[in-house]
């Protein structure tokens, strides 16, 4: 168990930059902060990442489980098609 959240914790990390709001939620159900645990240290080690069940401390507790993404119902799509359809300079205006 320990190496699955460890694991999930790597994920959130690596996707931080592109997906911060995912990241943030999965810190949170996880009850770590992506600060708490350094992953690399000054000299570039990265031992850590290669044991994800060592990120974890043992008999850490987990937040409450919560869907992360929403299904995007046929009228949600449509309206996002409709939004983002063609380019910046076509919104601008």
């Amino acid at each position: 168990m320990r190496t699955s959240v460890g694991l999930v914790h790597l994920l959130a990390c690596l996707l931080e930059p592109f997906m911060p709001s995912f990241s943030l939620e999965v810190f949170k159900q996880l009850n770590m902060s992506p600060t708490k645990i350094s992953l690399v240290d000054e000299t570039g080690d990265v031992d850590r990442a290669k044991r994800p069940w060592e990120i974890v401390p043992a008999c850490h507790k987990i937040g409450p489980p919560e869907p992360l993404f929403k299904e995007l119902k046929d009228e949600d799509v449509e309206f996002f098609r409709k939004k983002y359809a063609g380019s910046q300079a076509d919104r601008i205006n």
